[in-house]
């Protein structure tokens, strides 16, 4: 019993020593090293109709006139273009407000407002921080905006009886249009019908109504890294676009800490050892001499890999040179950085089928990892990849798994 005992404290020992020389084992690559950025592109928004409504006595205010203009009609609206950051998106909307009225009896009018969606992203490792329109005459685009306010205001004469008219040549065209960084916007309207013009129901086909509300000129949105998504950049990548001082700025005390999986090592012996299920995430530390701070929360995903999957057995098999790997965020304060007063929990579900020995026909799924502890390392040089290496440890290694399935990866510490 005394020997089992001395035996196993050996075998804890070692794999305490293993783990410290592996996380130890780190290169600075020196020079420019290679920045990570997640999340940071510019979509472009075609052109494309934006909405059709027609103002009804369901949704709006009606005047006490009746429903029919009967002549002319004083048409406006009101374009809001704005971002709007939610905990689990961010969206780019466009709010309307209008109203009809009729110039021969104001009494008769309809006013009210409509919201379209007109592009959105659940990624919460970055936002959209602005949105832009090509020049309507010439090359390039207009200024960067975060929120944008136009307005169109038409003084329409009646139809004289033209009924449920689509065609455009009978219609009013005009663009809303605002300050000189507002999206230039197209709208067809139709006042007077001759008939009843508010709509007692959501049917537009035979009332007033806007019949095209479009842009004719491509928008673009730009999407950035966003690690406390408050809708502003964390890079000056968008010149013209503001950047958030307490993350990004160089004379700021905060930094971004990168952390992703640059290479996995494994045995595979056949192709049972490729079907592995689960995640390794990561929780970040700050230890202040014996003070723990955290967990810090990750901006966005804290799955460092994410093998999917819920089977019991027959896990798929994975191309292990290829992961499904992701880039973790958070965001650190320089000092600790700098002093590597830091340490990572790496907490996994991972399960893995092999066999027994190698001859064996037979095979079980029930392969599980321990736990591990990432010991944080200094990192003063900014914008330089720093490299180290952890393992998760199989828990049935030393019991009839002599070969192992230990999972070795190589992972790069980044502080933008």
């Amino acid at each position: 019993m005394l020997s089992l005992f001395k035996t196993l404290n050996k075998l804890i020992t070692m794999r305490k020593l293993h783990l410290t020389f592996l996380i130890c084992l780190f290169i600075i690559i020196q020079g420019f090293g290679q920045i990570i950025d997640i999340g940071n592109e510019i979509t472009a928004l075609t052109p494309t109709l934006n909405g059709v409504y027609c103002p009804n006595v369901k949704d709006d205010t009606i005047g006490p006139g009746g429903l029919d203009f009967n002549g002319r009609v004083k048409f406006n609206q009101t374009n809001r273009w704005w971002i709007d950051i939610t905990d689990s998106e961010s969206i780019l909307y466009l709010d309307i407000q209008f109203s009809f009225e009729g110039v021969n009896n104001p009494n008769v009018f309809v006013k009210g407002s409509r919201r379209f969606k007109v592009f959105g992203i659940s990624d919460l490792k970055s936002s959209i921080v602005g949105f832009r329109q090509e020049n309507l005459n010439g090359n390039g685009f207009s200024n960067w905006a975060r929120n944008s306010y136009g307005y169109a205001s038409l003084d329409m004469s009646g139809d004289g009886g033209v009924f449920c008219d689509d065609d455009n040549s009978k219609d009013i065209s005009a663009y809303i249009s605002g300050g000189a960084n507002d999206l230039k916007f197209f709208i067809d309207v139709q006042g007077d019908t001759g008939g009843s013009d508010i709509s007692d129901d959501r049917n537009c086909s035979c009332d007033t109504r806007v019949l095209k509300l479009w842009w004719n000129q491509k928008i673009q949105v730009a999407i950035a890294t966003d690690i406390d998504h408050d809708g502003l950049q964390d890079s000056n990548i968008y010149p013209g676009l503001p950047i958030d001082r307490n993350v990004q700025d160089s004379n700021t005390n905060k930094r971004i800490l990168y952390v992703n999986i640059t290479k996995l090592k494994t045995p595979v012996h056949n192709d049972d050892c490729r079907k592995i299920q689960g995640e390794v995430t990561l929780q970040l530390f700050i230890d202040n001499d014996g003070d723990i701070i955290g967990p810090i929360k990750a901006s966005g995903t804290s799955k460092l890999i994410n093998w999917e999957g819920n089977k019991s057995k027959d896990f798929y098999k994975r191309n292990l040179d290829r992961l499904p790997k992701n880039t973790v965020a958070f965001v650190v304060e320089e000092d600790v950085l700098e002093k590597g007063n830091y340490y990572f929990d790496v907490d996994n579900s991972i399960k893995r089928c092999h066999k027994k020995c190698g001859l064996c026909s037979d095979y079980n799924c029930n392969m599980i990892y321990y736990n591990e502890h990432i010991d944080g390392i200094p990192i003063s040089n900014f914008g330089v990849e720093h490299k180290m290496v952890f393992y998760l440890q199989s828990v049935d290694r030393r019991n009839y798994n002599p070969a192992n399935h230990d999972l070795t990866f190589d992972i790069s510490l980044t502080a933008n």
